[in-house]
């Protein structure tokens, strides 16, 4: 069964927040050449990328394997090296991460998913305003419902419609019994 990937959010489970440095941010926002989670490889253009990690104020201190920032998902050294290891079409690239004022430079790296899945989602099945549809975009998502062989072809994939990323079984399993800060959603469970 096919799985979107997202953040563990509960309580007793770290959640460090991200801030990338704005100039640097700038910089790829303003660089069409860099278009994540687009199919395209990115790292030749991929400038320096400062992030500063810090805890969040609610939850445990520390790291995980998956984190959420604008406009990419973090993910530590272990986290691609289980993609590596599953073949997923996936580019990591680098980044300059520093938590506690301690450089973490190579054990983190932005993740640009190459393989992306834009047929995954059985339309009919699933209910979402359907105005905002011709833009390319599901908003309003009260059901998601994926093709039953959606992700046939490979471990991992952008579904950009909803903006998330999908899973197939076996890789699903590792990552919730191996990684920190990961959890996999079932997709009757989305909703936008």
């Amino acid at each position: 069964m096919t799985k979107l990937l997202t953040l563990n959010l509960r309580r007793d489970v770290p959640a460090p927040e991200a801030t990338p440095h704005q100039a640097d941010l700038a910089r790829i926002f303003d660089d069409l050449s860099i278009e994540l989670n687009e199919g395209q490889l990115c790292g030749r253009n991929w400038e320096q990328m400062r992030v500063a990690l810090r805890d969040d104020r609610e939850g445990p201190a520390g790291l995980t394997d998956f984190i959420m920032t604008v406009p990419f998902w973090i993910v530590s050294q272990r986290f691609a090296l289980l993609l590596q290891a599953h073949q997923c079409q996936c580019e990591f690239l680098p980044l300059e991460v520093t938590y506690k004022k301690t450089s973490l430079t190579g054990e983190f790296f932005a993740l640009n998913v190459l393989a992306v899945e834009d047929t995954a989602i059985d339309l009919s099945q699933s209910k979402f305003d359907p105005r905002l549809l011709k833009h390319g975009l599901m908003r309003d998502v009260s059901k998601l419902v994926l093709k039953p062989d959606a992700l046939t072809y490979t471990p991992l994939a952008y579904l950009p419609q909803i903006g998330q990323i999908a899973v197939q079984d076996e890789l699903s399993k590792r990552i919730e019994r191996e990684l920190v800060g990961v959890k996999l959603l079932e997709p009757s469970l989305f909703t936008s």
